[in-house]
């Protein structure tokens, strides 16, 4: 009797084998990781066409920094255009500085409440005595107050007496008659007979339609301000010095 637990090694089969040979099995590889499609790049991207679009919006809109230079050049292109083509109507019957034997080469658009146009006034004078020609004036009623009418009617009616270079440099340069509504400095330099024609003159129709006709004029020539000084190629605008002057009236 083979006893409980032991094996009989007659008829006995060998144990299975536990030899290691053969295929190994071997840990699956883990699956790779799907790569990350981030939309980083692309969110960056339109971030900055974005940005492209307001830049550019904000430097060539009319009111941006860029967009108001090139409006600025082409309202410049435009008067020196208008003036190019109407010449004759703009400078017709137009009080004048300079000999009234020479010929009428440039245009002044001015207002004598024009802190800038004083401050050319001297640089325009030296021009004309060093070319030896007349510059048509325009005058602008910009100021705020009845003594710029007051200014424009004077320049106006002056011409008729043949005082307008006078008259014109009286006021360019001088403040007085800002506050004194007498003007006796004024009317003592011109003279009392001259003076007397133009206080009848100051409140006329023949002064009124003065005026009008000159700001028919400025509004067709459309200057960004004052002072301006145009020939049919060229416009200053703003403060200008002799030599400035000077390369529009030659």
């Amino acid at each position: 009797m083979i006893p409980r637990y032991q094996v009989s090694t007659s008829n006995a089969s060998p144990p299975p084998s536990t030899s290691l040979e053969g295929p190994l099995l071997t840990s699956p590889e883990p699956a790779a990781t799907p790569r990350k499609t981030s939309g980083t790049p692309r969110a960056k991207r339109s971030l900055d066409l974005i940005l492209a679009l307001v830049a550019a919006y904000l430097l060539l809109s009319p009111s941006g920094p860029l967009g108001s230079r090139i409006s600025n050049w082409r309202r410049n292109r435009n008067t020196i255009a208008y003036t190019n083509r109407h010449w004759a109507y703009v400078t017709d019957g137009t009080s004048s500085l300079g000999s009234p034997s020479d010929p009428i080469v440039a245009i002044e658009v001015l207002d004598y409440e024009c802190d800038y146009c004083r401050a050319s006034a001297t640089a325009l004078d030296t021009a004309i005595a060093r070319t030896s020609v007349r510059v048509a004036i325009l005058v602008a009623k910009r100021g705020r107050g009845a003594r710029s009418d007051w200014a424009a009617r004077v320049a106006g009616c002056s011409a008729s007496q043949g005082a307008f270079p006078v008259v014109h440099r009286y006021l360019i340069s001088q403040t007085d008659w800002l506050s004194d509504t007498n003007t006796t400095r004024l009317w003592e330099m011109i003279g009392s007979s001259a003076a007397t024609h133009l206080k009848s003159c100051l409140t006329t129709i023949a002064a009124s339609a003065r005026i009008s006709r000159d700001s028919v004029r400025i509004a067709s020539l459309n200057p960004l301000g004052t002072p301006v000084l145009l020939n049919r190629r060229k416009l200053l605008i703003g403060r200008f010095s002799a030599e400035e002057a000077l390369s529009v009236l030659r």
